[in-house]
């Protein structure tokens, strides 16, 4: 396809106005993609080649006429709200630097002499955007030496940290700052979307307006991937909906967008700074939407050298007026993974927010509108788009750009011409679903035009979806895994050899594919790694009546013989009875200890607030079991003093029903957890010789309970978990995998970043070993047990 660069070079873009610039590049770029010459276009809109170069110099403002027919021929269905919204802020900028004497003496007679009184376009609504998007508004509206009030009527007066203080930055204003680019920049981004010399031609278009406000429904928010912030200007209440498939690119624009209007903002101490959250750790029935903020944004800005601040800088309140003030604007993401029940409220939470406040929402497009038709309940002044799957004319020509050199995209045009021309005449082909996904259509472009493989390998006979994602996922994970970086902390003279480091991540991201498959969940605390299922009903029964005939056995051994001098018939059969029952309540009390899991999720609807009271009784049951059977002892009339030698092994047992309220995962941690196990296991040496029984009740609630007792206990079924993943190591693992895009960090778990890794993990029993070439992506192949 031609790409417009027949005829006389291009005059040098001016850049001394850079809005001016802008607009004269993005005619350029819209030219070069229709394939059209200045004599092909002034053909077709009627304008003499002379005037179509001129405008796309920079140096003097076209007609919003030109404008207009110069992206009619060359994109029919483009936006011109858009358009209009890039000319009024060029002319803007023009003029003004033409008043302030920046623009020099140029002349603009042949063009026009004044700002633009074009109307725009029928149907759609004038937004006049400023060079440094929503935050010039805010500097109007709320100049730095205000006091800021109370958002709305009723709410209480404003806290002294959001009074202006010259002297001195307010402490909320940095943390702010650092939680917003914390939020929207992780260290490292999956190598998929954004790796590329340009992003994915991700498009969207404008969400039926059934399923947003009516008054903003006129507007036209069609655009791609690089016109977000633009799109974002043009709602006028800067409330937008980012709505869209699974793996079609969401979370990623909702990044764009907020490292953009971060990156330019005048002023951080006026502007509206976007800070990402996840829903996914909100609880409607447990606080407040902006309580939940605040706590996450305390979590996202801790002191410098990675210390937690001692007092909490934001509270509901203060987040209640920075909303009300347009000092924050919040990029919530993760809609789609709160609950039905949960939608509903989050949508009121939403319509109950000041109504100058400002936010993003990011969802699943069917998880959203159904929320909407369910609870017939829209998002107040809100206007949406939704995000299209990506197509042959999407790819063709972004596919073929490498970042390495030109020689090597010019050697790759051939094979992907042939590849393309295969993949249009067979619209169903299995690769036209895969590249449909930015990230998988991402991870081709590197490894069929960087790397040295073939792309006829997507049009091969026998190539499926799920080959052909599993070939691409397997590429992306095995470019970050193969990543030489090792495990240990920095200061550790220890070091890990390659294969180590690799397999360590490959464990650990099958195990929180494992764990969301079954719990619904990311990974929490640790033992979620070595225990991502939910036991069963009948494996819970089984143990529980392994453990009730282990307490019998220990009550009964402790019931001496019959001797009717001493003791009467009812003193032994009151014996044998209190044995009978309590070993029947430990049996009862282990298989509920078993299926807790199962039984707290009857609570999930819980008016009477019994959860906290049931999940409090069913984490304390192993020191029930044990502290009990003894507590038997202690009552008992007839039993010896040497079995109170158990005690102190059963103390260590309770001991460990503290260790699950330390939810945070660190090498420190699990440290102190196999300490714990190891004096238990020390003492039920000591103990096994009085009592056996207990000793096997106790070592199996430690087992239970603490995670390395879960890790010995998984690592009977997969003894790769006992070599390479650790509880030490776990951590490490996870915020490794977490840096280089593999996994999500949330304020309370770590979870799959892409469905198509979940998918990579879950469907095949057998990965690439580590080690694999990074160009060619193949390697023989592992066993996840190996």
């Amino acid at each position: 396809m031609s790409q417009g660069q027949r005829g006389r070079p291009q005059r040098q873009l001016d850049t001394s106005v850079p809005a001016l610039a802008e607009l004269a590049q993005h005619l350029r770029e819209l030219r070069r993609r229709a394939g059209l010459t200045l004599h092909d276009l002034s053909a077709t809109v009627s304008w003499s080649p002379a005037s179509l170069s001129t405008a796309t110099t920079g140096r003097d403002l076209p007609r919003w006429e030109l404008v207009e027919a110069w992206v009619l021929a060359c994109e029919p269905d483009a936006n011109l709200a858009l358009w209009h919204n890039r000319h009024l802020k060029a002319a803007l900028a023009f003029h003004e630097a033409q008043h302030t004497g920046d623009g020099g003496d140029r002349s603009v007679g042949r063009q026009t002499d004044e700002a633009p009184t074009v109307p725009p376009p029928a149907g759609e609504r004038s937004v006049i955007a400023s060079p440094h998007g929503p935050s010039s508004e805010l500097e109007a509206t709320t100049p730095s030496d205000s006091v800021l009030t109370s958002p709305h009527p009723g709410s209480s007066s404003p806290p002294d940290a959001m009074a202006p203080d010259h002297s001195a930055v307010p402490v909320w204003q940095g943390a702010l700052e650092q939680a917003a680019w914390r939020s929207l920049t992780p260290r490292s981004h999956m190598r998929g979307i954004t790796a590329h010399p340009a992003p994915a031609p991700v498009r969207f278009t404008t969400v039926p307006a059934d399923f947003m406000d009516q008054e903003e429904a006129a507007a036209d928010l069609r655009g791609q991937y690089t016109d977000i912030v633009e799109i974002f200007a043009l709602v006028p209440a800067r409330r937008l909906l980012i709505l869209g498939d699974p793996s079609s690119g969401k979370t990623q624009l909702a990044r764009h967008l907020g490292e953009q209007l971060l990156a330019s903002s005048k002023d951080v101490a006026t502007a509206a700074l976007p800070v990402r959250f996840s829903l996914s750790t909100w609880q409607p029935e447990e606080q407040s939407l902006q309580e939940w903020m605040a706590a996450e944004l305390n979590a996202l800005a801790p002191e410098p050298h990675g210390k937690r601040r001692k007092k909490a800088v934001f509270h509901g309140e203060l987040v209640n007026v920075m909303l009300g003030k347009r000092r924050l604007l919040p990029v919530l993401d993760d809609f789609d993974r709160l609950s039905p029940i949960e939608r509903g409220h989050a949508l009121d939470a939403l319509n109950h927010l000041p109504s100058t406040a400002r936010f993003v929402v990011i969802s699943g497009y069917n998880e959203f509108t159904a929320t909407v038709e369910q609870t017939d309940t829209v998002i107040t002044a809100s206007a949406g788009i939704r995000l299209q799957p990506l197509n042959l004319d999407d790819l063709d020509g972004w596919l073929q750009r490498s970042s390495r050199s030109e020689s090597r995209a010019r050697s790759k045009a051939q094979d992907w011409t042939a590849v393309i021309t295969a993949l249009r005449a067979q619209p169903d082909a299995p690769a036209n679903r895969v590249l449909a996904s930015p990230l998988l259509a991402g991870a081709a472009r590197m490894l069929y035009t960087d790397g040295r493989a073939d792309p006829h390998e997507l049009i091969s006979d026998g190539a499926s979806p799920e080959s052909l994602e599993h070939r691409l996922a397997g590429y992306l994970i095995e470019q970050a895994t193969t990543a030489r970086k090792t495990l240990n902390p920095p200061h550790s003279p220890q070091r890990e050899p390659h294969h180590s480091t690799a397999s360590t991540l490959h464990l650990a991201l099958e195990r929180v594919a494992t764990n969301e498959s079954s719990r619904g969940t990311g990974v929490r605390v640790l033992s979620d790694v070595y225990h991502p299922r939910p036991r069963g009903t009948l494996s819970a029964i089984v143990q529980g009546a392994a453990l009730a005939l282990c307490a019998y056995f220990y009550l009964a051994a402790l019931i001496p013989e019959p001797d009717f001098n001493e003791y009467q018939d009812n003193d032994v059969i009151s014996a044998t009875g209190a044995a009978l029952t309590g070993s029947l309540l430990a049996g009862l009390l282990s298989y509920a200890y078993l299926r807790k899991e199962s039984i707290l999720g009857r609570f999930r609807s819980d008016p009477l607030n019994l959860a906290l009271l049931v999940r409090a009784v069913l984490a304390a049951i192993p020191g029930i079991v044990c502290l009990g059977l003894n507590a038997t002892v202690l009552t008992g009339s007839f039993y010896a003093d040497d079995d109170l030698m158990a005690l102190p092994f059963s103390c260590l047992v309770a001991m460990s029903v503290l260790l699950p309220l330390w939810k945070t995962m660190t090498p420190e941690r699990a440290f102190a957890d196999g300490a714990l196990l190891f004096l238990t296991t020390t003492a039920a040496l000591v103990t096994v010789i009085m009592s056996a029984p207990l000793v096997v009740i106790g070592l199996r609630f430690a087992s239970l309970t603490t995670t390395t007792g879960q890790w010995l206990t998984a690592s009977i079924s997969h003894p790769a978990l006992l070599r390479d993943l650790s509880p030490a190591r776990v951590p490490t693992a996870l915020s490794r995998a977490a840096e280089v895009g593999l996994l999500e960090r949330t304020s309370r778990s770590y979870r799959l970043s892409h469905v198509a890794i979940a998918r990579y993990y879950r469907r095949f029993p057998r990965q690439p070993r580590p080690g694999l070439s990074p160009r060619t992506g193949t390697g023989r192949l592992w066993r996840r047990n190996e």
